[in-house]
């Protein structure tokens, strides 16, 4: 028995080693690092998808405002990394995205309302009627609070809205000519928090501040179009 129990003793440590060896291996695998980024922003193919996303913000854009005058344009360009953890690993490494936003004014919140629904349907987003909808729920979604068309209501208050549209995504946030905070949501439509930025033009402080004027309506829409153009798969 006891040379049966030391034949047991002596094949414990090979096991043992072989499972640590076979962890160092598994782990080995697991840390060698994110994944190789190729993405070059002056890169031909980058350049080519880029000017594509460019020229399909453009088109979408001209669509949402049809015969609307527009006080303000900026654009976004920048990259996010997908996740890499234990719980969470997305399929792609890089996606990076174009983002074209403008800014025009409408007399009044409803008005404001009707024809974003009317350049959203026309482009063939996904619920164009949602800003109308909670309008007219507004009373019962927010009790007690100033509704459209009263005069304590400021448009400012309005959840920004993301609506999906075929293979673009638009952005809509409301303000007002007279909302202390138009400044800060010009910078939130066109602005990106993305960690690879390749270049931006933010709203010019003048553009601002004529959107600030009410000569041509007191309500101020915000629309940011944005286009993936270039993506990493793992």
């Amino acid at each position: 028995m006891a040379v049966r129990s030391s034949a047991r003793c002596h094949r414990a440590p090979r096991l043992v080693a072989g499972l640590l060896a076979i962890l160092v291996l598994a782990l080995g695998g697991a840390c060698d690092g994110p994944p190789r980024i190729t993405f070059d922003p002056a890169g031909p193919e980058i350049t080519a998808s880029r000017a594509e996303a460019r020229l399909a913000n453009a088109d979408a854009l001209a669509r949402l405002t049809d015969g609307t005058v527009t006080d303000a344009s900026a654009r976004i360009d920048s990259c996010v990394r997908g996740a890499d953890t234990w719980t969470n690993r997305d399929e792609w490494s890089l996606r990076c995205f174009y983002r074209s936003a403008t800014a025009y004014r409408a007399d009044d919140i409803t008005t404001a309302a009707q024809r974003l629904g009317q350049g959203l349907t026309s482009l063939g987003c996904e619920d164009p009627d949602r800003l109308t909808r909670l309008l007219a729920q507004w009373e019962s979604v927010n009790p007690g609070e100033p509704g459209p068309g009263t005069s304590g209501f400021r448009p400012g208050v309005v959840p920004d809205q993301v609506l999906s549209c075929g293979g673009l995504e638009v952005w809509t946030r409301i303000s007002s000519a007279d909302d202390p905070l138009l400044d800060m949501v010009a910078v939130a439509a066109a602005n990106t928090q993305d960690p690879v930025v390749v270049s931006t033009r933010a709203f010019s402080a003048d553009e601002i501040t004529e959107l600030g004027t009410a000569d041509r309506g007191a309500v101020v829409v915000f629309v940011t179009v944005v286009s993936l153009y270039h993506e990493e798969l793992r």
